[in-house]
This record gives structure tokens, sequence and C-alpha cells, in this order.
């Protein structure tokens, strides 16, 4: 397990140094100009909190692992409602367009889209252990995200 985390690390610190985070980080360019991005991860976000309910939690195990595992998915689950708060932060809690509905389901916000769904498939029926790994992943991402705006 040891092996595997120092393996998550590797690719958290691979994943801080791309070129988006340098633009995120970048306080020369306004906020909603750097996260105009930000809509187009809600199906994202929701996406996560059901991976949380609906796959990684499994409440009638008795597995200690999954059992830390559940804590996690309740403390985690809502994460989104803080997602809608900054995007009406930021001012774009507006009604969507037919233009903005396209882009958030065009092909060039498929793979955003699709993320869920292939976690999900890895996920499905996995060891306690597999699911750890996939919860190491997702904070590790979240942590890299999270702490440069």
């Amino acid at each position: 397990m040891e092996q595997i985390l120092a393996f998550i690390q590797t690719k958290k610190q691979e994943f801080a140094q791309l070129p988006l985070f340098e633009f995120l980080a970048n306080k020369h360019i306004h906020p909603n100009q750097r996260l105009i991005f930000a809509p187009v991860l809600a199906p994202l976000a929701a996406g996560l909190s059901d991976l949380n309910k609906y796959v990684i939690r499994e409440s009638s195990s008795d597995n200690k692992v999954q059992e830390l595992i559940n804590k996690y998915t309740y403390k985690e689950n809502y994460y989104w409602h803080g997602y809608l708060e900054h995007l009406e932060t930021l001012g774009f809690n507006q009604l969507m367009s037919y233009g903005d509905f396209r882009l958030l389901w065009g092909e060039e916000t498929k793979k955003t889209r699709s993320l869920c769904s292939t976690l999900e498939r890895y996920g499905f029926q996995a060891s306690p252990v597999q699911k750890l790994i996939l919860v190491e992943v997702l904070e590790a991402t979240a942590t890299v995200f999270l702490r440069r705006r």
C-alpha cells in the first residue's frame, strides 16, 4: 500500500505542474476569467456525490477499511453545495442559454462528463482496498485543484 500511496503522491505532484494551475494562480487575470470553465464542472460535481453514495459507500459492510471509507463518503458527500455557492459568488448562477447547454453537453466537454461513469466502473464491486485507493486519488486531485484557487 505504501508503494501505491507513493505513486499517487508522484502523480499528484505531476498534476500540480500542469499549465492550468499556473493560469489559475495568476492574480493578474480576473477570477471570473480564470474560473470561466467552472460551470462545465457541474456534471462532475454532482456525479462525484453519486459516486460516493452509490458506488464507494457500502453501508452493510463490516470490513474495517470499508467502514472508514463509509465515514469519508458521508463527510464528503455535500461538497457540491460549496461548488454551487462558488458559482453564485462568481455570478455564474444565471439561467443557461441554449449555447451554454450545448457547451455543457457538447463534444468539448465529453471527457469531463464521462469521468464519473469511468470512476463508477472502476469502483463498482471493487474491494475495500481498491475503493480506498480510488478515494486517495480523488482526494489528491481535489487537494491540488482547490489549493491553488
